[in-house]
């Protein structure tokens, strides 16, 4: 008999006799025996008992680092427990989490995405400590991310996972793995799992307990199906996603129906996803029914898409073999069902429960069924009906009631599907109190080019990234990811008033001079002014090298440009007033010094700059660093500023890394934040601005 496949699934009959069904069960059997051989697929792998967990590790948390329920930036706490909680009531377990550190901020400076692990606040050490300790302290595994398209080597991923006690490696973009890079792991860590985000090979299975099951084509409506590598390696875990859909069913349900795992994403890079609140309930349940008999999926006997008597009804069988373990019961067996019609069909039990056994099912309100009834199973849904002793069933189904009862809750502040951005309040701010204040405080300087008034109509181009834009003159639809090489236009009508702009960035020599004489100390003082060394008791020093003092400040945060900004008596730019200013005010320059496209030596440039500056001498607008923009948002979940301008660092060799160089003055980027930290860098620098009186310009 020949089968039927897709490139991610085998296909089954559609309502088979038992002796259509037993012809085809023996010729995938015979398949499973062909490929093992064909491709020499060594599953020595999956005996090795450090590894193990991975057999159980049914649902992966993919955790957006830069989520605001990650880090506390004002307590300067990691939230890791509090998380834990959470995920629990809303998905009933976590077995593993993913620490997604890097994209989509990798490239917006000099560091690897290894930095992004270790400049995360308190470092390698403190992530160990508050969040990989507490995470296995609850019995949850934890993974990193390996980014091939960046730079850095396998031996910095090795101390990487060594001072993190990490689990697992996500090779992100992969389908396989270096032989390097598991040498590299293996000599700092033993059992650690990798998993590629993309399909494997046949012959790969036996390096991998799992992969991402993403996007993955399993067939049509009307073709009943189960995914390829689980039947061909049953140990091997499957992780269902599909990062962008709005309701996750699908999903849910096959990846249940085939024994399967699911990646939990709702803070894909910065745009918003959550899961409904049917959603949550569904993936509680079905952990509910893992949590009692996953042993029947890990090493039971699994006859795939047995007869249902029941067109588009599909059913997987495990019967078990052996012990089961601590945490799950042994039963007899379970049957998962599916429906892949819009009606709700029935499902009627065919052998009699062996004595002292009943078939019990989990969704319904029957206690128990046998050959003489059916069970319900909903439109496009599923279902599960375990072999079991009466008490251990009931067991099983009280657990499986109060998880979905605790999943089934409306959560504040998560709920809300696309919440639009809202700006983070900072007209108000107001000078620092400070031994010393510069006497031009809240007066234009000889430094500061004054500009009119006017109304601006303001054309941003946004490279979507797959963390969306913002509403400033967007549709909803471009707070959206979707595609990483999506280019969105939007333009809005933004009045301004007269004010004035520095004519450079603040320099080096500029703000060490209030930091001195306002005795400015940030809250945390991690990579705070990096790259100016210190004196032998670690304060900064009075006075720079020549060649440090005009250079564009850099490892700066968004509260330290601020603090400088109020502390003379000003603030940072708007977007639209920093593109005001770029374009000539009104004259609609492509760059701040004209129309032609310049490039620049790749490195940082002194901020005095005449050869970059407007018609009105502003310069250093694009082509040296980035700028700090008081254009700051937050949705709730994730809080980022608009970069504007271009850095001096050149394209980078990936599609997945934001475009450098110097930059067209409508162009901006959307730069996740989470922690001073982690938020400084050797790219980032800022100007300030200062209100004029209504009447001090002519208006445009």
């Amino acid at each position: 008999m020949t089968l039927a496949r897709t490139r991610d699934a085998y296909l089954g009959l559609d309502n088979p006799t038992p002796q259509e069904w037993d012809t085809w069960y023996r010729a995938m059997l015979l398949e499973r025996e062909s490929v093992l051989a064909h491709s020499k697929i060594d599953l020595t792998a999956y005996a090795d008992p450090e590894t193990a967990w991975s057999d159980t590790a049914f649902r992966q948390v993919f955790l957006f680092m830069y989520d605001a329920s990650f880090y506390d930036s004002v307590g300067g706490r990691y939230r890791t427990e509090d998380l834990i909680e959470r995920w629990t009531a809303m998905y009933g377990r976590v077995d593993s989490v993913l620490l997604w550190h890097a994209y989509p901020r990798l490239g917006f400076d000099s560091r690897t995405q290894f930095c992004f692990y270790r400049d995360m606040p308190g470092g390698i050490a403190r992530l160990r400590t508050d969040v990989t300790d507490v995470l296995h302290t609850r019995g949850t595994r934890v993974f990193v991310d390996y980014n091939p398209w960046d730079a850095g080597t396998y031996e910095e991923l090795a101390e990487v996972v060594l001072g993190l006690d990490a689990d697992g490696v996500m090779l992100d973009t992969m389908t396989d793995v270096p032989e390097r890079l598991v040498t590299a792991v293996g000599q700092r860590k033993r059992g650690v799992v990798f998993c590629p985000e993309l399909m494997p090979s046949d012959a790969d299975l036996g390096r991998f307990r799992q992969s991402w099951a993403q996007w993955y084509d399993i067939g049509n409506a009307s073709t009943p199906s189960v995914y390829r590598h689980r039947w061909l390696v049953p140990p091997h875990r499957q992780m269902a996603t599909r990062r962008w859909d709005t309701s996750r069913k699908h999903d849910i349900v096959y990846s249940f129906f085939n024994g399967s795992g699911l990646i939990l994403w709702d803070n894909v890079f910065g745009a918003w996803n959550p899961y409904s609140r049917e959603d949550r309930r569904l993936i509680a349940e079905t952990a509910a029914v893992l949590d009692r008999y996953q042993d029947l999926f890990v090493h039971g006997e699994w006859q795939p898409l047995i007869p249902t008597g029941v067109p588009g009804l599909d059913a997987n069988l495990w019967i078990a073999e052996g012990e089961g373990t601590a945490k799950a019961k042994p039963a007899a067996a379970i049957i998962t069902l599916r429906n892949r019609t819009k009606q709700r069909v029935s499902y009627r039990v065919t052998s009699p429960a062996p004595a002292g056994l009943v078939w019990v099912p989990f969704w319904g309100e029957k206690p128990e069924v046998s050959p003489a009834n059916t069970v319900a199973v909903d439109p496009l849904g599923v279902q599960a009906i375990v072999l079991d002793d009466l008490a251990s069933a009931g067991e099983a189904l009280a657990h499986f009631r109060l998880l979905s009862e605790r999943a089934g809750v409306e959560i504040p502040g998560y709920d809300e599907r696309s919440p639009r951005p809202r700006p983070v309040h900072t007209r108000d701010l107001r000078p620092l109190t400070a031994p010393a204040s510069p006497p031009s405080t809240r007066t234009v300087t000889t430094s500061m080019v004054e500009l009119p008034a006017g109304v601006f109509q303001m054309r941003i181009v946004h490279e979507r990234r797959e963390c969306g834009c913002y509403p400033f003159g967007a549709t909803d639809e471009a707070m959206w990811g979707f595609s990483h090489k999506d280019v969105l236009v939007h333009c809005i009508r933004v009045p301004l008033g007269s004010f004035a702009i520095r004519m450079t960035a603040v320099t080096n020599s500029d703000f060490l001079q209030f930091v001195h004489q306002s005795v400015y100390t940030p809250k945390c003082s991690q990579g705070f002014l990096k790259h100016i060394v210190r004196r032998k008791d670690g304060t900064l020093p009075t006075k720079l090298p020549s060649e440090q003092q005009s250079l564009p400040v850099t490892f700066v945060s968004l509260a330290d440009a601020r603090a400088y900004a109020a502390w003379r008596g000003q603030r940072l730019p708007t977007e639209a007033e920093w593109q005001w200013a770029a374009e000539g005010a009104g004259a609609g320059n492509r760059y701040p010094w004209g129309s032609e496209e310049r490039t620049f030596p790749p490195e940082i440039r002194p901020a005095f700059d005449p050869e970059t500056a407007t018609p009105q001498g502003i310069m250093g607008l694009s082509g040296n660093t980035w700028e700090l923009t008081e254009s700051e948002y937050t949705d709730g979940h994730t809080r980022f500023v608009m970069l504007r301008g271009g850095i001096f660092l050149p394209p980078g060799e990936s599609e997945w890394l934001p475009a450098r160089g110097a930059r067209p003055n409508d162009s901006h980027n959307k730069y996740v934040l989470l922690s001073d930290e982690l938020d400084r860098s050797d790219t980032i620098s800022f100007r300030t601005v200062l209100d004029l009186p209504a009447d001090s310009k002519r208006a445009c």
